[in-house]
């Protein structure tokens, strides 16, 4: 594969991870089907697949390629047998020459079944051909016949056909055979008979063969090949939810993926990337069709993201869609998209009201017309099944045409769009078109929703509110009128990619957002901005970038003679020389935020930087001074009367204790953090208490009440769509089964953690869990460490703070280094060096060092 291939085959690692599945010898899943618009990388996935996958015969099949409805398909197109004939073809060839043999006897089969069932009904004739020079076992046979052949005669030679070839698979055996079927779109226009009235093809007639293949031939074809795998690639979605069929959506990439494939093509700007990403909107293709454009127009210079907008402004689909397209739909049904764009999310209800307040007199079968488009999407997500939405390059060209054409009436729509969704009580989606109408009386309750949102960490209710604000459709308004707004969008925007532990996304919107407050001259929002700055770089480990941050933070809030910045900035860069191991500069600066705390009379937060500095205390070994300050925090907590601070008091508490080796005195307080948050109705809270309780009864080896515990954080953590959370508590569950005896569940149970934070940058989370899954393969592989290893691994677990001690990561790599697993062991030498830097542990340093030098010496040897 290319170069160029490799670098646009990027943001398809779940898909792949769903490949891996189907691959395995444990996987119920016999077929996956991969579908999305033109442009998505179906074909190009399918590629890689075929180039990457080994140990597997690979067969790829294009129904476009082949011509699937016409004659020289091997049959006809009356007959549609090309697809049977083609297959046959394929599935054969691997067996060598008793699959030639076995495909003349499939072939004969066909013969007489088209003399059999087509001869009484129609003029047939069947011939046999071979090219210049071919052996007569090189030669096919085709069947040719007049259209008109009754269904009933048609669906009995197709059957005929398909036992025909189930039986030559069957003996065949087709072991470890791949088949790529792309372009599946091609079966619907190849089929031309009438399904309606048969007794088996009772499902959506409209469908045709695509209904067939699916229901009939493909449950029958893995049946008779158990050693099959099909994957199919096209555009639209297949009916069918059996569990040996799965499909996956290829969604356009993200502006982080986008950014990934900038980078690798040599631009590096993020405002660039984010103009390229608004003008194709995460289309593969397009993107590369871009990127192609502005290398031939700049070379190896980066291009101006201004640029490129103002010579897309009035890009091929902004002016065909409105200009051209539009123009050529009668009046009616094009005032119907116009009021159909307003909503991001399409109901008949909605749209009929828009309709009505234009006064538009519409038919009684509109909508049904409307759906027809190609750009009216079915939206995939359970949550919404039956709602639509339009494609976004279409909604947003005819948003721009209504805004240069008809900006009063386009503000009139969004109004009542508006007021449409405050009667329904869709705070974000009013939200959206208030910020659209230029009215902004509504910036409070959604500065609250917004709040709210992230207290229950419902990811994709901040995500609605977010992009009221940083949508490509609405940035260039709301820029306009309210570019504090805008800033404050970007911030938010960042403050969810930091929670989904994307920090690519939260450093580009950060950075975006310092640029807008910087025009306004406003001290505050640059504090809010360095600060996250500041968390950002700390957790991908670079401390210096984040001390400055801190520094700059701080600076502005002085500035701003903000006292509560002026805290929010002494914690963050606390909280950056503690995982810098630099703890006394953590004290201080922790000590200047509980003092700021209490003199702004807010004990929550002074409780909350008491429990902080305790687990400083606690990471350098000083645990009565730790218990102490604790204490104080608890008390602290209590007198507030907040539920929600009292738990994080107690669950500090926890994990203090079990840090200290003591985890039968964790449970007490663990399990009266966990009956207080329970009722608070917060499940992210409750689920990342029942880590450390779990935690607790595994080390006191009491495997069989930890086990409930992290079925209920793994069911939680995948209703929110947590993968942070779903990866520590996979890599928990891998403990529990080493510890139970059980390498080979661990095993899955750590890969299934690993898979999880494939896509994340490097952070102590990733560290934690790809040291957890490389010490489960290790033991898996090793049974003769199981015990040790065991007990270093569930002492370490406790560690998954930044303060973790090196000892137990030393001891394993000792243990691995002389059982002759010196790569392994290299491994974990690296992880505590990288523990042992962040604890500031000078003599784990050293040790560490030292070891790795031996292994280098020992390898050149």
């Amino acid at each position: 594969m290319s170069t160029a291939d490799e670098r646009q085959f990027v943001g398809r690692d779940s898909e792949l991870a769903v490949l891996d599945e189907l691959l395995s010898s444990r996987s119920s899943i016999r077929v996956l089907a991969f579908w999305g618009q033109s442009g998505i990388g179906k074909s190009a996935l399918l590629r890689y697949i075929a180039s990457q996958v080994r140990g597997w015969q690979v067969r790829l099949f294009d129904l476009e390629a082949t011509n699937l409805p016409l004659a020289n398909a091997g049959g006809s197109s009356a007959l549609n047998d090309g697809l049977l004939f083609s297959l046959a073809r394929l599935l054969l060839s691997s067996c060598g020459e008793a699959g030639d043999r076995r495909l003349r006897t499939f072939e004969e089969r066909a013969a007489r079944a088209a003399r059999g069932f087509l001869t009484p009904t129609t003029d047939v004739r069947v011939s046999q051909s071979a090219s210049l020079g071919g052996q007569v076992r090189d030669s096919h046979v085709h069947v040719y016949a007049d259209p008109g052949i009754p269904t009933a005669a048609l669906l009995a030679y197709r059957r005929s056909l398909v036992r025909a070839l189930l039986d030559q698979v069957r003996e065949a055996g087709c072991q470890r055979v791949l088949l790529l079927v792309d372009t599946v779109e091609r079966m619907r226009l190849a089929d031309e008979t009438d399904n309606a009235g048969t007794e088996r093809l009772v499902a959506e007639p409209s469908l045709g063969l695509s209904q067939w293949f699916v229901h009939e031939f493909l449950p029958d074809l893995v049946g008779a090949a158990p050693g099959l795998r099909v994957i199919l690639a096209g555009r639209d979605r297949l009916p069918g939810r059996d569990s040996w069929f799965q499909q996956v959506e290829l969604a356009e990439w993200t502006p982080a993926e986008t950014a990934s494939y900038l980078v690798a093509e040599g631009y590096r700007d993020p405002a660039f990337a984010e103009a390229v990403h608004e003008l194709c909107v995460g289309v593969p293709l397009w993107t590369a069709m871009v990127v192609e454009a502005c290398a031939l127009r700049f070379g190896s210079r980066e291009p101006p993201a201004e640029w490129l907008r103002s010579v897309a402004h009035s890009r091929p689909t902004e002016q065909w869609l409105p200009e051209v397209f539009l123009a050529r739909l009668p009046a009616v049904q094009r005032q119907v998209i116009h009021c159909a764009v307003i909503p991001r999310q399409l109901t008949l209800e909605l749209v009929q009201h828009l309709l009505e307040l234009s006064g538009i007199d519409v038919p009684d079968d509109w909508w049904d017309r409307f759906c027809w488009h190609s750009f009216v999407r079915a939206t995939t997500a359970t949550d919404l099944a039956g709602h639509r939405h339009v494609h976004r390059m279409v909604r947003a060209a005819v948003l721009m045409h209504l805004e240069r054409q008809e900006p009063l009436r386009l503000s009139k729509l969004h109004r009542a769009a508006a007021e449409y969704h405050h009667r329904t009580g869709d705070l974000a989606e009013e939200s959206y078109h208030r910020f659209a109408a230029a009215d902004y009386d509504i910036v409070p309750r959604w500065r609250e929703a917004l709040s709210e949102a992230r207290r229950r960490r419902d990811l994709e209710e901040i995500l609605r509110l977010v992009d009221c604000v940083t949508a490509p459709e609405q940035r260039h308004r709301i820029a306009r009128l309210n570019r504090a707004l805008l800033a404050e969008g970007h911030l938010q925007f960042a403050l969810l990619g930091y929670t989904e532990d994307d920090y690519e996304v939260a450093e580009q919107r950060l950075s975006i957002a310092l640029q807008e407050y910087g025009t306004l001259g406003d001290e505050a929002g640059p504090s809010k901005t360095h600060r996250w700055l500041a968390i950002v770089r700390c957790y991908q480990g670079d401390h210096r970038a984040a001390e400055e941050h801190g520094r700059a933070a701080l600076l502005a809030a002085r500035r701003a003679e903000d006292s509560g910045l002026i805290r929010d900035a002494h914690s963050v860069i606390a909280m950056n020389y503690g995982e810098w191991g630099r703890s006394r500069g953590a004290i201080g600066h922790y000590s200047a935020t509980i003092r700021l705390s209490r003199r702004l009379g807010e004990p929550l937060e002074e409780s909350n930087h008491l429990c902080q500095l305790a687990d400083i205390l606690c990471a350098m070994g000083e645990e009565d001074a730790a218990s102490r300050y604790l204490a104080q925090a608890e008390v602290t907590a209590r007198l507030s009367g907040d539920p929600s601070e009292i738990s994080y008091c107690l669950y500090t508490r926890g994990w203090q204790e079990i840090s200290s080796g003591r985890p039968a005195t964790a449970i007490a307080p663990l399990e009266e953090s966990l009956r207080l948050t329970r009722p608070l109705s917060r499940p992210p809270q409750t689920a990342w208490t029942l880590r450390p309780l779990a935690l607790a009864y595994l080390l006191l080896g009491q495997g069989h009440r930890a086990g409930p515990y992290i079925d209920e954080a793994l069911d939680t953590f995948d209703h929110l769509g947590d993968g942070v959370g779903l990866a520590h508590m996979y890599s928990l569950r891998a403990l529990e089964m080493l510890a139970s005896g059980r390498p080979e569940a661990a095993e899955v149970a750590a890969r299934d953690a690993e898979r999880l934070i494939r896509k994340r940058r490097a952070s102590h989370v990733t560290g934690w869990i790809r040291l957890v899954s490389t010490a489960v393969r290790a033991v898996a592989d090793q049974h003769g460490l199981v015990e040790r290893l065991r007990e270093t691994l569930l002492a370490d677990y406790l560690r998954v703070h930044p303060y973790a001690s090196a000892t137990d990561l030393l001891i394993v790599a000792g243990v691995l280094d002389a059982q002759r697993e010196s790569r392994v062991a290299r491994r974990f030498l690296q992880y505590a060096l990288a523990h042992a830097r962040r604890a500031g542990h000078r003599d784990r340093q050293h040790q560490a060092v030292r070891l790795l030098d031996q292994g280098r010496a020992s390898n050149r040897r």
